[in-house]
């Protein structure tokens, strides 16, 4: 089974290692494939055995980035069984207690497309200090939330079209074993850091505004989680099964209806400790 990792990164120093180190381990270094859109700062200037595909710096804009995968998609299908898209943050696991690796659950299932299970894991300031990236992240980080715009269809073995931050595509939602873990918010500093880098980077399109917000806001949103209630489950089935259901038509694509309202779940989830050594 020829299995390919993509990802398209601007200046990921943190991201970008944990990223490499997990589907290098799943699917071999030789078989990841980063785009890099300008990156300054010499995060992908030691990549291994990763492929770098270079582009110039330009304007951030959905006809560049993710009508761009898409075509990288058809094509790449066309040598490979799978391809698999993820941002730098995002890690799409399967618990290796039940399912043994990624690799294992996807020649397992043979299915057309697999649709993430949605969640960000995030620092409990409370009880969770200073991330090392050096060590492994999920032995730092216990907790995570459901949040449904994280729930993307991100591996599939026949070409897809996605748009919208890759939260929009033209397949209908196919969830099972494959959780789709989103480092975004997983310290403080970390988030403050990227925030701020990011604000610098033009956008004309409209695009990215939940990537601006204001360090108060984000400080705000960490204190907030770190007073969820915590649940001991993990089974998403209800979450994922009311977020199919308010999906419809968007232009050619399959996405949030106008008149349904974003529901992201209420509690902090403890991660089980068999993901503890994932990445």
């Amino acid at each position: 089974m020829r299995i390919c990792v993509w990802t398209m990164v601007y200046n990921e120093s943190f991201n970008l290692p944990i990223w490499l180190r997990y589907y290098g381990r799943q699917f071999g270094e030789e078989n990841l494939f980063v785009v890099d859109h300008g990156s300054d700062d010499g995060s992908t200037d030691n990549i291994g055995a990763a492929n770098r595909i270079r582009l110039p710096r330009s304007e951030v804009t959905v006809a560049r980035t993710q009508h761009f995968m898409t075509e990288m998609c058809t094509q790449m299908l066309k040598f490979y069984d799978y391809f698999i898209y993820t941002d730098c943050d995002e890690l799409l696991v399967v618990d290796p207690k039940t399912h043994g690796s990624l690799r294992d659950y996807i020649n397992m299932s043979r299915i057309g497309y697999l649709t993430g299970i949605g969640l960000n894991v995030v620092q409990n300031i409370k009880t969770e200090q200073e991330i090392d990236p050096e060590k492994p992240i999920l032995q730092q980080r216990q907790y995570a939330q459901f949040v449904e715009p994280m729930c993307k269809t991100l591996v599939t073995r026949v070409p897809i079209s996605w748009d919208g931050g890759y939260h929009f595509c033209d397949k209908t939602p196919v969830f099972g074993a494959v959780y789709n873990l989103h480092i975004k918010r997983v310290d403080v500093g970390v988030t403050l850091r990227r925030a701020a880098l990011i604000r610098t980077v033009p956008r004309s399109d409209g695009g990215g505004v939940h990537q601006r917000l204001p360090d108060e806001e984000l400080k705000a949103g960490f204190e907030h989680f770190s007073k969820r209630e915590l649940s001991e489950s993990f089974d998403f089935s209800n979450e994922t099964r009311q977020f199919s259901a308010k999906l419809g038509p968007v232009g050619r694509y399959i996405g949030y209806r106008q008149d349904q309202k974003r529901q992201d779940g209420k509690a902090m989830h403890r991660i089980p400790e068999s993901f503890r050594d994932l990445f």
